[in-house]
Protein backbone atom coordinates (compact mmCIF):
# COMPACT_ATOMS: atom_id res chain seq x y z
CA UNK A 1 0.00 0.00 0.00
CA UNK A 2 1.70 3.42 -0.92
CA UNK A 3 0.50 6.58 0.50
CA UNK A 4 0.85 9.62 -2.17
CA UNK A 5 1.86 12.56 -0.32
CA UNK A 6 3.32 16.04 -0.92
CA UNK A 7 5.48 18.77 1.04
CA UNK A 8 5.64 22.39 -0.41
CA UNK A 9 7.09 25.80 0.64
CA UNK A 10 6.67 28.79 -1.07
CA UNK A 11 9.47 31.49 -0.46
CA UNK A 12 7.10 34.01 -1.52
CA UNK A 13 3.41 34.62 -1.50
CA UNK A 14 1.30 34.40 -4.59
CA UNK A 15 -2.19 36.17 -4.92
CA UNK A 16 -4.36 35.60 -7.19
CA UNK A 17 -5.78 37.83 -9.80
CA UNK A 18 -7.97 37.83 -12.14
CA UNK A 19 -6.79 39.39 -15.97
CA UNK A 20 -8.69 41.91 -17.69
CA UNK A 21 -11.65 40.44 -19.78
CA UNK A 22 -13.66 41.81 -22.74
CA UNK A 23 -17.11 41.01 -23.15
CA UNK A 24 -19.19 41.56 -26.15
CA UNK A 25 -22.23 44.09 -24.97
CA UNK A 26 -25.33 43.97 -27.33
CA UNK A 27 -25.61 47.57 -28.59
CA UNK A 28 -28.29 49.49 -27.52
CA UNK A 29 -31.47 49.63 -30.07
CA UNK A 30 -32.41 52.95 -31.04
CA UNK A 31 -36.27 51.57 -31.96
CA UNK A 32 -38.87 52.34 -29.46
CA UNK A 33 -40.94 48.56 -29.11
CA UNK A 34 -39.24 46.90 -31.86
CA UNK A 35 -40.54 43.26 -30.35
CA UNK A 36 -44.38 45.58 -30.17
CA UNK A 37 -44.80 43.89 -26.93
CA UNK A 38 -46.68 47.39 -26.18
CA UNK A 39 -48.59 47.08 -29.37
CA UNK A 40 -48.52 50.31 -31.56
CA UNK A 41 -46.52 52.16 -29.10
CA UNK A 42 -44.00 54.04 -30.50
CA UNK A 43 -45.09 52.99 -34.38
CA UNK A 44 -47.28 55.41 -36.91
CA UNK A 45 -48.73 53.69 -39.84
CA UNK A 46 -51.03 54.47 -43.12
CA UNK A 47 -53.59 52.14 -44.52
CA UNK A 48 -54.37 51.57 -48.26
CA UNK A 49 -58.15 51.06 -49.28
CA UNK A 50 -59.21 47.20 -47.69
CA UNK A 51 -55.56 47.63 -45.85
CA UNK A 52 -54.02 48.29 -42.56
CA UNK A 53 -51.43 47.30 -39.83
CA UNK A 54 -52.37 44.56 -37.17
CA UNK A 55 -50.84 44.75 -33.60
CA UNK A 56 -51.52 40.91 -32.18
CA UNK A 57 -49.18 38.36 -30.26
CA UNK A 58 -45.85 40.47 -30.16
CA UNK A 59 -45.96 41.32 -34.19
CA UNK A 60 -47.15 43.64 -36.59
CA UNK A 61 -48.85 42.26 -39.62
CA UNK A 62 -49.15 44.60 -42.59
CA UNK A 63 -51.31 43.89 -44.97
CA UNK A 64 -52.22 45.40 -48.33
CA UNK A 65 -55.18 44.63 -50.77
CA UNK A 66 -54.92 46.26 -53.44
CA UNK A 67 -52.72 46.91 -56.65
CA UNK A 68 -50.13 50.26 -56.23
CA UNK A 69 -50.99 49.79 -52.18
CA UNK A 70 -49.32 52.14 -49.80
CA UNK A 71 -49.48 50.20 -46.17
CA UNK A 72 -46.89 51.37 -44.11
CA UNK A 73 -45.23 51.13 -40.43
CA UNK A 74 -42.68 53.26 -39.53
CA UNK A 75 -40.83 55.13 -36.96
CA UNK A 76 -39.56 58.56 -37.54
CA UNK A 77 -37.22 61.31 -36.20
CA UNK A 78 -34.87 58.88 -34.09
CA UNK A 79 -31.84 60.68 -32.61
CA UNK A 80 -28.58 59.77 -34.39
CA UNK A 81 -25.75 60.51 -36.32
CA UNK A 82 -24.34 57.29 -36.94
CA UNK A 83 -23.43 56.29 -40.35
CA UNK A 84 -22.98 52.71 -39.56
CA UNK A 85 -26.10 52.29 -38.40
CA UNK A 86 -27.81 48.34 -39.00
CA UNK A 87 -31.22 47.68 -39.28
CA UNK A 88 -33.06 44.06 -38.37
CA UNK A 89 -35.89 42.39 -38.32
CA UNK A 90 -38.06 39.45 -38.41
CA UNK A 91 -40.73 38.73 -41.25
CA UNK A 92 -43.15 36.22 -42.16
CA UNK A 93 -45.14 36.74 -45.26
CA UNK A 94 -48.72 35.97 -44.86
CA UNK A 95 -49.92 36.20 -48.00
CA UNK A 96 -47.82 36.23 -51.41
CA UNK A 97 -50.39 38.83 -53.06
CA UNK A 98 -51.70 38.80 -56.43
CA UNK A 99 -48.79 39.23 -58.60
CA UNK A 100 -45.08 37.26 -58.19
CA UNK A 101 -43.33 40.99 -58.11
CA UNK A 102 -45.33 41.91 -54.66
CA UNK A 103 -42.86 43.44 -52.65
CA UNK A 104 -42.05 43.62 -49.03
CA UNK A 105 -40.04 47.49 -49.11
CA UNK A 106 -37.43 48.29 -46.33
CA UNK A 107 -36.89 52.04 -46.15
CA UNK A 108 -34.14 55.18 -44.43
CA UNK A 109 -34.97 58.91 -44.06
CA UNK A 110 -32.32 61.42 -43.09
CA UNK A 111 -33.04 64.33 -41.30
CA UNK A 112 -30.51 67.20 -40.43
CA UNK A 113 -31.59 70.59 -38.70
CA UNK A 114 -32.91 72.17 -42.00
CA UNK A 115 -35.28 68.94 -42.42
CA UNK A 116 -35.79 65.95 -44.23
CA UNK A 117 -32.81 64.92 -46.53
CA UNK A 118 -33.74 62.46 -48.59
CA UNK A 119 -34.86 58.95 -48.43
CA UNK A 120 -33.93 55.57 -49.93
CA UNK A 121 -35.36 52.19 -49.48
CA UNK A 122 -34.62 48.06 -50.58
CA UNK A 123 -37.22 46.10 -52.46
CA UNK A 124 -37.72 42.22 -51.23
CA UNK A 125 -39.99 41.25 -54.33
CA UNK A 126 -40.41 37.61 -55.42
CA UNK A 127 -42.51 35.63 -52.80
CA UNK A 128 -40.76 32.67 -53.83
CA UNK A 129 -36.86 34.05 -53.60
CA UNK A 130 -37.57 36.59 -50.99
CA UNK A 131 -39.13 35.24 -47.52
CA UNK A 132 -41.62 32.60 -49.20
CA UNK A 133 -44.73 32.28 -46.85
CA UNK A 134 -45.52 30.81 -43.95
CA UNK A 135 -42.16 30.79 -42.80
CA UNK A 136 -40.27 32.93 -40.30
CA UNK A 137 -37.15 34.53 -41.50
CA UNK A 138 -34.85 35.64 -38.87
CA UNK A 139 -32.37 38.35 -38.33
CA UNK A 140 -32.86 40.21 -42.30
CA UNK A 141 -30.13 43.13 -41.95
CA UNK A 142 -29.44 45.96 -43.93
CA UNK A 143 -26.79 48.40 -43.44
CA UNK A 144 -28.05 51.99 -44.13
CA UNK A 145 -24.42 53.24 -46.62
CA UNK A 146 -25.14 50.24 -48.47
CA UNK A 147 -28.80 50.62 -48.97
CA UNK A 148 -28.51 54.66 -49.50
CA UNK A 149 -25.47 54.77 -51.60
CA UNK A 150 -26.94 53.08 -54.43
CA UNK A 151 -29.72 55.63 -54.80
CA UNK A 152 -27.62 59.27 -53.72
CA UNK A 153 -24.39 57.83 -53.35
CA UNK A 154 -22.08 59.04 -49.55
CA UNK A 155 -24.18 59.46 -46.61
CA UNK A 156 -24.61 63.19 -45.77
CA UNK A 157 -24.26 64.04 -42.31
CA UNK A 158 -27.63 63.87 -40.48
CA UNK A 159 -29.07 64.19 -36.78
CA UNK A 160 -32.12 62.13 -37.44
CA UNK A 161 -33.01 58.97 -39.38
CA UNK A 162 -36.60 56.88 -39.91
CA UNK A 163 -37.25 53.75 -40.53
CA UNK A 164 -39.97 52.76 -42.96
CA UNK A 165 -41.96 49.47 -43.66
CA UNK A 166 -43.80 48.90 -46.65
CA UNK A 167 -46.36 46.06 -47.81
CA UNK A 168 -47.89 45.87 -51.36
CA UNK A 169 -47.85 47.22 -54.54
CA UNK A 170 -49.34 44.37 -55.90
CA UNK A 171 -51.19 43.38 -52.47
CA UNK A 172 -49.54 40.83 -49.93
CA UNK A 173 -48.95 40.89 -45.80
CA UNK A 174 -46.67 40.08 -44.11
CA UNK A 175 -45.88 39.77 -40.27
CA UNK A 176 -42.67 41.95 -38.85
CA UNK A 177 -41.34 41.51 -35.25
CA UNK A 178 -37.99 41.90 -33.67
CA UNK A 179 -36.93 45.14 -35.79
CA UNK A 180 -33.42 46.44 -34.18
CA UNK A 181 -31.80 49.31 -35.41
CA UNK A 182 -28.30 50.24 -33.43
CA UNK A 183 -24.88 51.26 -34.26
CA UNK A 184 -22.23 48.77 -34.14
CA UNK A 185 -19.42 50.00 -31.42
CA UNK A 186 -16.44 51.03 -32.97
CA UNK A 187 -13.12 48.35 -33.01
CA UNK A 188 -10.85 49.37 -30.66
CA UNK A 189 -7.58 48.13 -30.35
CA UNK A 190 -7.35 45.92 -27.30
CA UNK A 191 -4.91 47.21 -25.18
CA UNK A 192 -1.27 45.00 -24.59
CA UNK A 193 -1.11 42.64 -21.43
CA UNK A 194 1.11 44.04 -18.84
CA UNK A 195 2.39 41.22 -16.55
CA UNK A 196 1.04 41.54 -13.19
CA UNK A 197 3.15 38.64 -11.99
CA UNK A 198 6.12 36.72 -12.16
CA UNK A 199 6.23 32.91 -13.15
CA UNK A 200 5.02 31.32 -10.30
CA UNK A 201 4.29 27.45 -9.44
CA UNK A 202 0.43 26.69 -8.96
CA UNK A 203 0.23 23.28 -8.31
CA UNK A 204 2.34 20.35 -7.39
CA UNK A 205 1.10 16.83 -6.64
CA UNK A 206 1.99 13.01 -6.87
CA UNK A 207 0.74 11.61 -10.24
CA UNK A 208 -0.93 8.53 -10.86
CA UNK A 209 2.62 7.00 -12.70
CA UNK A 210 4.16 8.41 -8.90
CA UNK A 211 5.62 11.53 -10.82
CA UNK A 212 5.73 14.80 -9.50
CA UNK A 213 3.71 17.15 -11.56
CA UNK A 214 3.88 20.80 -11.70
CA UNK A 215 1.32 23.67 -13.20
CA UNK A 216 3.21 26.81 -14.08
CA UNK A 217 1.11 30.44 -14.31
CA UNK A 218 2.44 33.40 -16.16
CA UNK A 219 5.32 31.67 -17.72
CA UNK A 220 7.64 34.15 -19.97
CA UNK A 221 8.11 33.76 -24.07
CA UNK A 222 11.27 32.32 -23.04
CA UNK A 223 14.39 31.38 -20.28
CA UNK A 224 11.62 29.81 -17.72
CA UNK A 225 13.91 27.77 -16.07
CA UNK A 226 12.86 25.10 -13.51
CA UNK A 227 16.33 22.83 -11.71
CA UNK A 228 15.64 20.25 -9.44
CA UNK A 229 18.07 19.54 -6.75
CA UNK A 230 18.70 17.18 -4.02
CA UNK A 231 19.20 17.51 -0.23
CA UNK A 232 22.74 17.20 -1.20
CA UNK A 233 22.71 20.15 -3.70
CA UNK A 234 23.11 17.89 -6.96
CA UNK A 235 21.23 19.28 -9.35
CA UNK A 236 18.63 16.22 -10.25
CA UNK A 237 16.99 17.61 -13.27
CA UNK A 238 16.44 21.32 -15.05
CA UNK A 239 14.32 22.37 -18.25
CA UNK A 240 13.63 25.43 -20.04
CA UNK A 241 9.64 25.23 -19.64
CA UNK A 242 7.96 26.09 -23.00
CA UNK A 243 5.55 28.88 -22.49
CA UNK A 244 2.68 27.42 -24.28
CA UNK A 245 2.75 24.31 -22.31
CA UNK A 246 3.29 25.18 -18.36
CA UNK A 247 2.24 21.59 -17.39
CA UNK A 248 5.63 19.75 -16.59
CA UNK A 249 5.87 16.09 -15.39
CA UNK A 250 9.33 14.52 -13.22
CA UNK A 251 9.91 11.41 -12.79
CA UNK A 252 12.10 11.11 -9.69
CA UNK A 253 12.91 8.74 -7.17
CA UNK A 254 10.85 8.53 -3.96
CA UNK A 255 12.69 11.28 -1.62
CA UNK A 256 13.12 15.08 -0.97
CA UNK A 257 14.18 17.43 -3.39
CA UNK A 258 14.28 21.44 -3.63
CA UNK A 259 12.98 23.14 -6.47
CA UNK A 260 14.35 26.39 -8.20
CA UNK A 261 12.38 28.58 -10.64
CA UNK A 262 14.00 31.06 -12.78
CA UNK A 263 13.75 33.57 -15.30
CA UNK A 264 17.03 33.81 -17.02
CA UNK A 265 19.63 34.28 -14.22
CA UNK A 266 17.07 35.74 -11.92
CA UNK A 267 15.26 32.88 -9.23
CA UNK A 268 11.96 33.69 -8.64
CA UNK A 269 11.01 30.51 -6.10
CA UNK A 270 12.83 28.29 -3.84
CA UNK A 271 10.22 25.56 -2.63
CA UNK A 272 10.53 22.35 -1.29
CA UNK A 273 8.77 18.39 -2.83
CA UNK A 274 8.65 15.08 -1.01
CA UNK A 275 7.82 11.40 -1.39
CA UNK A 276 7.90 9.18 0.78
CA UNK A 277 9.11 5.19 -0.02
CA UNK A 278 5.95 2.43 0.54
CA UNK A 279 5.05 2.09 4.27
CA UNK A 280 6.22 -1.18 5.86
Amino acid sequence: MRRKWLIITLTIVFVSALLPLSYLLAEPNLVTNGDFSDGSTGWDFDCDPGGCVNFDGNTAEIISSAAGGYTNLRQYLIPTSCKDLTLCFDVQRTDAGTDPDSKIRVGFLLWDDDGLIEQAHHDYGNASENFPVGTWHENNCLRLSEVWEPWHGDLPDFTKVGIKFFMGYYAGAALFDNIRLYCPAAESEPEPWVRTMPMTCWQVWINEDNNFQFIFWYPYKDKNFVKIYDMEGNMVFETDLPWHDPNLIVDLPDGYYMVRTYHGEEMIQEFLIGKPGPEM
